[in-house]
């Protein structure tokens, strides 16, 4: 189910995308596995949220907080980019 979910995340469907993450089981990899597809679209704020979900419901999951983290830095450097022009 995961892959599927990542073959309807490819063609922009991320509804059937999520659909499909969440058969295949909790809240905290359902909303990681959404928050890395954001993070791979550049999505960079989608992903901080989806990461942030992911601890919600799973306050331990490691490697959510760094990729929310990793998310909130993206934010951070596309931000002075802006600053710039």
């Amino acid at each position: 189910r995961n892959n599927l979910g990542l073959a309807y995340a490819a063609n922009d469907d991320m509804e059937n995308a999520r659909a499909q993450f969440q058969t295949g089981g909790e809240a905290a990899i359902v909303n990681y596995n959404l928050g890395i597809v954001y993070l791979a679209r550049r999505q960079f704020a989608k992903a901080t949220e989806a990461f942030h979900a992911a601890l919600l419901a799973d306050p331990g999951f490691i490697l959510a907080a760094q990729r929310a983290r990793q998310a909130r830095a993206a934010i951070g450097r596309e931000e002075g980019l802006d600053d710039r022009r």
